[in-house]
């Protein structure tokens, strides 16, 4: 089937490209009689600061040029004490006016006091300017640390154990601190991980024999470390006694049909006997394609779960035997099962599917308000769907789709235009990359100036030093790897970087995966190299970015995002070949362009190393036309260079009322494009508001992408060995 992997999929990384390079140009004066001359002025943001010893903090000057001066301003700071740190961080200009940001690094030596920081703005041919920052320097807060657990209670059963994490805070405190479990109940042993410990966390296991005490007892974690005060945390320890007697699993009904498209429920009844009372985790397997099977809820002490089967419209038919799966703890695991019979429904009739049925939850903004097809280049026709899947015939060599949503004020409409080939060849599916499993997770080794990204399943996060904790929401089922990577967000990223990775995990909804210590052993070293990028043009910023995608779902991991300046040679971070997996790979991606006109490529690889990126040409600056309608219609025509003859788009949007169109260069036909937004008002249901007014004026995006793999094929995977995927965008206002 078609994957639709993540909507707007290539656009949304050249977005973010455009705002961290957007630059403009002043304009220069009517030749009257008078020449300004050229100058600068300077302000701080802030004036002043109070830093602790061994702290830092961020000034912005902006450097704002009058009279015409179009040089490049430069800040410089003077009147540091020794053991202040001046850092540049990054320059931004916008107009006339250039802001320059520098972090300001407080040495623990450095005495406190008040010191006056002259920060000066000069240019070439231009008098310097100057403005003072204020630097209070305060003493270091005394070195210390505190103990909390996490949970605060625990329950084991005899036979068992059981894990809580100890997180260690610290201020100014480095030393290794020794851990201890006292007041542990008979039978009861505690086991740290690690112990002596520099770390910010250490694993608490706790084991009970079978004959350990039952009961409730407050159990004292105590941590000792030279030079400081021992520190203490309480844990509520229950220790339950063994599971007895047993249970069976049944379900009603045990055979269900499932009709495409929609759900059917089974009552498992759990039947419990010789007195047993404890949890039962269920587990379902066996769903074929396209069936999903979820049990409510998943875990309980009570005597029945429902089992909900959805089939999506493109199911796989037949029977198919489902196994639920019970696990307590003490007795053996018991099982039962039932069998879904899949058939064929509604939906209309064609040779194109369109299908939202896997749009729920936090997706069902996704799903249609509007659906409309054409058939060759004849009229647009509404079509209705049944359970989300919509089907129509496409009988000439091409047509297209579009389609309307709502996503609270917003409302956009989407056109897509195809040959007959791309658009039969599989079922069209939507929000099939994004699940409904949430995890939690903690994150150590982390400096004041890091931040790390955690990504598994399709869930991401950004944690730093001040919030370790952290949570992945709406994550793909089944197992996942979890991609950690941590990066100075002064300096960007280095050797010093660290990553993680923690194979198949497969942690229930609401569950954690524990803590991710980039101190720790796991912890693993990138590999750099040189990436020289070609094509560019004088004056030219380059970006990169670096993802790392894993598992059969080739789903994608966050290492960094830099920017490299103006310099084509930039040095990047991956995982060396020795923490690969076969199916693992590199994603680059390499950005350049103005306020106007962007450049990029993905480029994906397995074995990381130095390479060279040759950027796309130039697109041309394309010819807009606006039609005639009862609402705003935008047509542009352009001849496509050769690195873009896989796809065209144009997008335009205006007070929450978007619009696109794109078509595939098959559809096209020919270098020499035109595309153009159709004119849908006299097709059923269309409403006109739904799109910017016929005078408005609007912000436009042509967009043209190329690969060197087929992307419209259902194959297509960016987990492909030399991929190149070009883009370019040219962006204006009509």
């Amino acid at each position: 089937m078609i994957r639709h992997r993540t909507r707007h999929r290539y656009s949304a990384p050249l977005l973010l490209v455009c705002a961290a390079l957007v630059q403009s140009c002043g304009s220069s004066g009517d030749g009257g009689t008078t020449t300004p001359t050229p100058a600068i002025s300077i302000a701080l943001s802030p004036t002043s600061a109070s830093v602790a010893q061994g702290g830092t903090t961020t000034v912005t000057a902006t450097v704002t040029a009058t009279g015409g001066f179009t040089g490049t301003p430069t800040a410089t700071v003077t009147g540091a004490p020794t053991g202040v740190t001046i850092l540049p961080t990054g320059v931004q200009t916008s107009g006339a006016t250039t802001t320059i940001t520098v972090a300001v690094q407080v040495a623990a030596t450095v005495p406190t006091g008040t010191y006056n920081l002259t920060v000066t703005g000069s240019g070439a041919g231009i008098s310097s300017v100057t403005a003072t920052f204020v630097l209070t320097v305060t003493a270091a807060p005394a070195s210390t640390y505190a103990l909390s657990l996490t949970p605060t209670s625990l329950p084991i059963t005899q036979g068992a154990n059981g894990t809580v994490t100890v997180n260690l805070t610290r201020t100014n405190f480095a030393s290794a601190v020794t851990l201890a479990a006292e007041g542990l109940p008979s039978g009861v042993t505690a086991a740290f991980n690690a112990s002596p410990t520099t770390a910010n966390s250490s694993t608490l296991t706790l084991t009970a024999t079978a004959g350990a005490t039952v009961g409730t007892s407050n159990v004292t974690i105590r941590g000792t470390a030279t030079g400081a005060t021992d520190q203490t945390a309480t844990l509520a320890l229950t220790v339950s006694a063994a599971a007895s007697g047993s249970y069976t699993l049944s379900a009603t009904p045990a055979a269900v049909s499932v009709p495409q498209g929609t759900n059917v429920t089974s009552t498992i009844n759990i039947t419990r006997t010789g007195g047993f009372a404890g949890s039962v985790a269920l587990a379902v397997t066996g769903a074929p394609t396209g069936v999903t099977a979820t049990l409510n809820p998943a875990s309980t002490t009570g005597n029945t779960s429902t089992l909900t089967i959805a089939a999506s419209a493109t199911a796989t038919t037949g029977a198919a035997t489902l196994t639920i799966t019970g696990t307590a703890t003490g007795v053996a695991n018991q099982t039962t099962t039932v069998t879904a019979t899949v058939t064929t429904t509604g939906g209309g009739s064609g040779n194109v599917t369109l299908d939202y049925s896997a749009c729920t939850g936090s997706l069902a903004a996704e799903k249609p308000i509007w659906v409309a097809f054409q058939d060759g280049t004849g009229a647009w026709t509404r079509v209705t769907g049944t359970n989300d899947v919509y089907k129509f015939n496409v009988t000439s060599g091409k047509g297209g789709y579009a389609v309307t949503t709502r996503s609270g004020t917003t409302t956009s409409t989407d056109v897509s235009l195809f040959t007959q080939a791309e658009l039969t060849s599989a079922p069209i599916v939507f929000c099939t990359d994004e699940g409904t499993r949430s995890v939690t997770g903690t994150v150590a080794g982390l400096g004041q100036t890091d931040a790390a990204f955690v990504s598994m399943g399709d869930g991401t996060a950004t944690v730093t030093a001040a919030t370790p904790s952290f949570t992945l929401s709406n994550m793909l089922s089944g197992p996942q790897d979890l991609v950690a990577y941590r990066t100075s967000l002064l300096a960007g990223p280095s050797a010093s970087d660290r990553a993680v990775i923690m194979r198949d995990l497969n942690t229930a909804s609401g569950g954690s995966v524990g803590t991710i210590d980039f101190g720790g052993s796991a912890a693993i070293t990138p590999v750099s190299g040189t990436i020289t990028v070609t094509g560019g043009l004088a004056g030219d910023s380059y970006t990169q970015s670096m993802s790392y995608l894993t598992g059969a779902n080739c789903t994608t991991g966050t290492l960094y995002f830099a920017s490299g300046g103006t310099s084509a040679t930039l040095t990047a971070f991956g995982i060396p070949a020795a923490s690969q997996r076969a199916t693992d790979f590199h994603e680059l991606l390499v950005a350049t362009g103005n306020a106007t006109a962007t450049r990029s490529v993905f480029a994906s690889f397995h074995t990381f190393g130095s390479q060279t990126i040759a950027l796309g040409a130039a697109l041309p600056t394309p010819t807009m036309t606006s039609l005639a309608g009862s609402y705003k219609r935008l047509q542009a025509a352009l001849t496509l260079p050769s690195d873009y003859q896989t796809a065209l788009s144009l997008s335009y949007n205006q007070g929450g009322k978007d619009a696109s169109v794109s078509a595939s260069f098959g559809y096209l036909g020919s270098a020499n494009a035109t595309i153009a937004f159709p004119d849908f008002s006299a097709v059923a249901g269309f409403d006109p508001t739904w799109l910017p007014a016929s005078g408005a004026t609007v912000a436009t995006a042509v967009s043209a992408v190329g690969s060197n793999v087929a992307i419209t094929s259902p194959s297509f995977s960016f987990c492909s060995e030399g991929l190149r995927f070009k883009a370019a965008t040219v962006s204006g206002a009509n």
